[in-house]
């Protein structure tokens, strides 16, 4: 049953010390680029990061990232005018599922930025302010060119984690911020200072929207891995997302790579559009699994994902795009 997986997900991973070495032996190999990458221009460093998170594996889990090519991907929205702007240079898949049936399946837009030039002791990022009303509110756009060319579409956001910033510092790590942070993180001049961002942290609280879409089945879910676990003690299970149990939590917020890792491993990033097998955000799903086959070679169909390949070059299609895969298998094929 997928509450038995779900169940045997947390033993073999959240509450593992070998897991959570693989956890932090990843985020060293990216701390290690970005350091490296330090001289380099964002587009470089984008690339360079997403090489360093492929061909990951641990039991079920695996992360696998490649890069599509064509036309950047632009799309045309209305606000003070038409606007015309990139959806983002990255974006994360995290599927979940149990014996090839869905149980979740999440996508993250993330619009990379390095820090501008240092004036101060702490790092600034100057953000483009129609790119940030794209990403944090999804208004009706069109297609120019590339993924989305010639198609108009509104998507669901929920959760306010489908768009995001991933802002690399002058250090060599980087931040995670949802559009929705930026917006309340930034200054009237449209600058995001660290410093402000880091003494805001503990104001942001996950959230755990996928129970809007299947409550019941969640909430059974989390008391059940709560009465069978060694943590039951130390926090309710209505609570999971708040306190980054996998699956149920949305991170809205990461200060640097190693909680990134945690919560992209814990699958708790991204917008839900598939929720125990159910379509809850139809856009959106038809876009990830679009993407998915192409890119990966996954075939989805009543609820089902088959792997017929990995496509490889022969998968690329119009639309430059870094596409993240993180799939974890709960059950007997993995």
């Amino acid at each position: 049953m997928i509450r038995d997986a779900i169940r045997r997900f947390y033993q073999d991973y959240f509450v593992s010390d070998e897991f959570r070495a693989w956890q932090n032996e990843f985020a060293c190999e990216i701390y290690a680029v970005l350091t490296q990458n330090l001289p380099n221009a964002e587009v470089r460093t984008v690339t360079d990061l997403c090489t360093a998170m492929s061909n990951k594996r641990y039991l079920g889990l695996r992360i696998d990232s490649l890069k599509t090519h064509g036309r950047t991907s632009v799309v045309e929205f209305e606000h003070n005018g038409n606007q015309r702007r990139e959806l983002g240079d990255m974006v994360i898949f995290s599927l979940v599922t149990y014996n090839r049936q869905i149980v979740f399946l999440k996508t993250a837009f993330i619009q990379n930025k390095k820090a501008d030039k240092r004036t101060t002791a702490s790092d600034i990022w100057n953000i483009d302010q129609e790119q940030l009303f794209l990403l944090k509110n999804f208004p009706t756009f069109t297609g120019v060119s590339g993924i989305f060319r010639e198609q108009t579409l509104s998507m669901l956001n929920h959760s306010n984690t489908l768009g995001n910033f991933g802002l690399f510092t002058s250090t060599g790590d980087m931040t995670f911020l949802t559009a929705q942070n930026v917006f309340c993180e930034q200054q009237n001049n449209g600058r995001i200072d660290f410093d402000d961002i880091k003494r805001d942290s503990l104001s942001v609280i996950p959230e755990f929207p996928c129970t809007k879409f299947g409550f019941c089945d969640c909430a059974e879910i989390l008391i059940d891995v709560w009465e069978h676990s060694d943590f039951k003690r130390s926090f309710l299970p209505i609570f999971g997302g708040g306190f980054g149990l996998p699956f149920f939590g949305n991170y809205k917020f990461a200060l640097d790579v190693y909680e990134i890792v945690r919560q992209l491993t814990y699958f708790n990033i991204g917008e839900p559009s598939n929720v125990f097998s159910r379509v809850v955000n139809r856009n959106l799903f038809d876009f990830s699994a679009h993407t998915l086959k192409k890119a990966f070679g996954y075939y989805f169909g009543d609820g089902f994902v088959n792997v017929e390949q990995s496509l490889g070059d022969n998968g690329y299609w119009e639309g430059e795009q870094h596409v993240i895969l993180n799939h974890v298998e709960l059950g007997d094929g993995r």
